[in-house]
């Protein structure tokens, strides 16, 4: 049901429904730690809809489900980061963004939005590079791995 209600609200969504599609989530919690989807389902379309303060707000509540954050937390994490920087609230951003290299190390698209910001902000200039080159290489072993892998041969 949890996976049927975040479809029908990506649908709304795409449809340029945003009240539809948040009225869906929202009648499927059930106030249990299984909400932490449907709050961050929320904070995607909210994030998408510029609504960054309220998508800040759908994370943290989707953060506050889950318990102890695992590896694959990584991208609540990074999508709470974008919102809270967005919406002018770099300290916390940088926090989560880091948060989310700690929970999956050398991720390319975490390393990547930090260190620009940080190169936007004109701080950390040497470790930013580093850390965009590593972004960088990262992405170039993906890109060669799928092209030497199996199912493309």
């Amino acid at each position: 049901m949890l996976f049927r209600s975040q479809q029908i609200a990506q649908n709304w969504h795409r449809l340029k429904k945003g009240d539809e599609a948040m009225a869906v989530l929202k009648a499927a919690q059930t106030g249990t730690p299984a909400d932490a989807d449907l709050f961050s389902a929320m904070g995607d379309i909210q994030r998408t809809d510029e609504n960054f303060a309220d998508a800040v707000t759908s994370y943290s509540r989707a953060v506050a489900l889950i318990g102890t954050p695992g590896e694959q937390h990584w991208t609540l994490f990074f999508a709470r980061a974008i919102a809270q920087d967005q919406a002018k609230r770099w300290p916390e951003a940088e926090a989560d963004l880091k948060f989310a290299l700690k929970l999956k190390p050398e991720q390319p698209n975490v390393m990547n939005y930090l260190a620009y910001s940080w190169v936007e902000q004109k701080r950390n200039i040497p470790e930013a590079l580093e850390m965009l080159q590593r972004a960088v290489d990262l992405r170039s072993e993906e890109h060669t791995s799928e092209l030497q892998s199996p199912c493309n041969l």
